[in-house]
């Protein structure tokens, strides 16, 4: 009885070794600790509320998890949900600090012609402009289907008035309106210029196509913003049109120094185009985002101010941009950085003489190449070993790029994977139907 009393013991001195040995939640990395926080509020974020109970050292990675960004979208339990964060940030106004970004969908952007003064919509707006007076750490403010009823409403039955004072007094440095539907140019330009820290403004979505405003509303005197230094606009409505076009006539936006530009295929905006890299001499970084079929040799050739340092476009194998790109880059001084989306297919794929200068070009005028290819495939029935002779083009069809900047790269590369080199990166993506 004794022995077996001794070897119990020592068992269970064994176990505590054992169990003190091991490592704790609390001595984990804060990397990892971020990635567990991650990973479970991507499964369950339930569960993410109840660990913040328990486990204190991982308050600050649950909390920014839960609350750096926020989104009160187009449902009936806005009014409940804004309210009970409310609550949470007047009882412990340090959580507030962790709100960077907030998305606001058109229910409490908009109102309706029948919604009822002073009702819950209008509440609803009253606690949300609270909760932004609170985030004094709040980055970027997404608005879905802005409309004038947020200037024009003075009354405040509907709470826009409120909502409003604390757009233009909050910390915000980025401003995204998505399908904005302002009466005038004017309007817009007011609203935009009354967020006092404003820095960018994203454009990503657009009117019902073919609106179209009167001409003489887009005479009218404008406001100058000269702390604006980045704009992203689609260019896939008339409206967009108008409005780039009036950007590039006037000093609206003087100090533009990033700029992104997408849906260049839906019009033709290489004049536009012109106009505004004359307009913006602080450029260093242009975006344009999609393949732009109206860009072909013979037209005219984009000018570049010399304080470009990086570009990014899009372009197709077989597309005519392609010859285009490759005289613009001979056109203009060597751009420090290029960032190339280059789809292709492999039923199609490229043919050495149709990227002859092409590839000339990016060897001879890219210091940095960020290279982006994407293979389209029709079906799925294409092998394993028929994909990767198809992404292995690279090395036939752009030779000198293949030297230059893929030196110590895999002459194979794996799908998804990013590889890393001294003067560039290259990304492969396969796309399939």
């Amino acid at each position: 009885m004794a022995q077996e009393q001794r070897a119990l013991s020592t068992t269970r001195n064994s176990n505590k070794t054992v169990v003190g040995g091991r490592t704790t939640a609390d001595s984990l990395p804060p990397e990892i600790k971020g990635l567990i926080t991650r990973n479970l509020h991507d499964l369950s974020p339930s569960t993410l509320k109840s660990l913040g109970l328990v486990w204190r050292e991982a308050w600050h990675d649950i909390r920014t998890i839960r609350f750096e960004y926020i989104k009160f979208d187009d449902s009936s339990a806005n009014g409940w949900r804004c309210k009970k964060l409310l609550s949470l940030l007047r009882t412990a106004p340090n959580v507030a600090t962790y709100i960077h970004k907030i998305f606001v969908g058109s229910q409490l952007c908009v109102g309706y012609r029948f919604e009822m003064a002073s009702g819950p919509t209008a509440q609803t707006r009253k606690w949300l402009a609270e909760i932004l007076t609170l985030a004094s750490h709040l980055e970027v403010l997404a608005l879905q289907k802005t409309c004038p009823v947020l200037l024009n409403d003075v009354s405040d039955e509907l709470g826009f008035l409120t909502l409003r004072t604390a757009f233009q007094s909050s910390p915000v440095q980025t401003l995204n309106l998505t399908k904005y539907a302002f009466a005038t140019p004017a309007g817009l330009l007011k609203f935009i210029n009354g967020f006092r820290c404003l820095t960018r403004v994203q454009m990503k979505s657009i009117p019902e196509q073919g609106v179209q405003l009167a001409s003489r509303l887009w005479q009218q005197s404008l406001p100058r913003n000269e702390q604006l230094t980045s704009l992203t606009v689609g260019y896939g409505s008339m409206i967009d049109v108008q409005f780039l076009d009036l950007v590039a006539n006037e000093a609206i936006f003087p100090n533009i120094s990033h700029s992104r530009l997408h849906h260049l295929w839906a019009f033709d905006s290489l004049p536009v185009l012109q106009r505004l890299l004359l307009r913006w001499p602080t450029l260093n970084t242009l975006r344009l985002s999609t393949d732009h079929g109206n860009l072909y040799p013979g037209r005219v050739l984009m000018r570049f101010p010399s304080t470009l340092t990086t570009l990014e476009f899009s372009v197709t194998s077989h597309s005519k941009a392609v010859d285009y790109w490759a005289l613009t880059l001979y056109h203009n001084r060597p751009v420090e950085r290029v960032i190339v989306q280059f789809s292709f297919f492999i039923w199609k794929l490229p043919e050495d003489a149709g990227l002859a200068r092409f590839d000339d070009a990016l060897a001879e005028c890219v210091g940095h190449l960020d290279w982006r290819d994407e293979l389209m495939l029709d079906h799925e029935w294409y092998t394993p070993e028929e994909q990767q002779r198809a992404r292995n083009w690279v090395y036939l069809w752009l030779p000198k790029v293949a030297k230059k900047f893929f030196v110590g790269m895999p002459p194979e590369p794996v799908p998804n994977v990013l590889y890393q080199g001294t003067f560039a990166s290259r990304f492969n993506q396969t796309i399939k139907p």
